[in-house]
């Protein structure tokens, strides 16, 4: 689809000097001269779909050297193709003549298609001052001065871009559900580089030019597929942010909650000596401990020594502790270990003690 175009020319008669207007207002007077004119012609709209029915209104406006509207001025308007006079589409009058605010307007019917002509073909139509009236005037000293629009013809169904075109950013992950420390893959490739407001995805022009990837635990990514692995079971917010060609971007989010994995680590220790006099240090070993099928390290232990007296976890897998005896005689005590891995999985484990006097 071509870039929409309008060009403005102003035109001046006999010897006047030529004046520029770029938009629908009056020019600014160039001088005493009262035999100057300016013209402005445009298309409205400059694109339409080649199609025997869509239609432009030409809109053309003459003012005189003190930016008055000109009226009564006669004009003829014709078509050129790529710099050659002929006709390629229907005008609805070839003549016309300005009314007292300076205006005239005439309808452009695009050809049929796609036999005659061709997407992407321009279509130049010119508004040439004649005489007639305006002569009488005192204002035209000459004809052939004239001033140009241009059309631009589309395959049938194609339509302007909208003004503002925002991408629509759309993922997925694989696995929906992953499991913490695995591999996910999220793909952002079905985003869409532009559509209308509100109308979701459509055909457009627009090309994405990045993909912004916020995992929400801290790490980022670009690309428009990327991979990724949480490391603990718990909620993540993930944000995709696309931007277009326009500089236009849009952002989704989803939840991603990984599973724990299969698995936990397996608690187990020695108390050495056992039984154990009352007052001896009893040395308590955990490194038997194994930790779950993906290797998670465990990174806390913690000791109940069961003589309503614990130990804080640490991350060492071994400690001492005295026992006592109660009421002088041989006294049992039950030991427990928990341990725990960088995943926050657990596991519990205990053993008797005898404690003699």
């Amino acid at each position: 689809m071509r870039k929409l175009l309008a060009y403005f020319a102003a035109l001046s008669l006999g010897a006047a000097a030529a004046c520029t207007v770029h938009q629908d207002s009056a020019p600014t007077p160039s001088g005493p001269s009262t035999s100057a004119i300016a013209i402005t012609i445009t298309a409205t709209p400059d694109t339409l779909p080649q199609n025997g029915t869509a239609q432009a209104t030409v809109r053309i406006k003459a003012f005189n050297a003190g930016g008055q509207p000109l009226a009564g001025l006669p004009l003829r308007l014709d078509m050129q193709v790529n710099g050659v006079t002929r006709d390629l589409g229907t005008l609805s009058t070839r003549n016309v003549t300005t009314a007292s605010d300076g205006t005239a307007s005439a309808v452009y019917t695009a050809p049929p298609g796609p036999g005659v002509g061709g997407s992407g073909t321009v279509i130049a139509i010119l508004a040439t001052a004649v005489g007639g009236d305006a002569a009488n005037q005192g204002i035209l000293s000459s004809v052939g001065s004239l001033s140009q629009t241009f059309v631009h013809l589309t395959a049938e169904g194609l339509v302007n871009p909208p003004a503002t075109e925002i991408p629509v950013a759309i993922f997925t992950v694989t696995p929906t559900a992953p499991t913490a420390g695995a591999l996910a893959l999220l793909n952002g490739s079905a985003s869409c580089a532009g559509a209308a407001a509100g109308t979701g995805c459509a055909a457009t022009q627009r090309v994405i030019t990045s993909y912004v990837w916020d995992f929400g635990d801290g790490t980022t990514a670009s690309g428009s597929v990327v991979s990724h692995r949480w490391q603990n079971p718990q909620p993540f917010l993930v944000r995709l942010t696309v931007t277009n060609d326009t500089n236009a971007s849009a952002t989704t989010t989803t939840v991603v909650t990984p599973g724990a994995p299969a698995g936990t680590p397996t608690a187990a220790f020695l108390a050495l000596p056992n039984p154990a006099q009352a007052g001896e240090t009893v040395t308590l070993d955990a490194t038997p401990s194994t930790t779950a099928a993906d290797g998670s390290a465990i990174v806390n232990y913690f000791w109940n020594f069961g003589d309503n007296t614990n130990r804080v976890g640490g991350s060492s897998p071994t400690t001492t502790h005295a026992f006592a005896v109660i009421g002088g005689t041989t006294t049992g005590y039950t030991i427990s270990l928990t341990v725990t891995d960088a995943r926050g999985r657990t596991s519990t484990i205990t053993h008797d003690i005898t404690i003699n006097p």
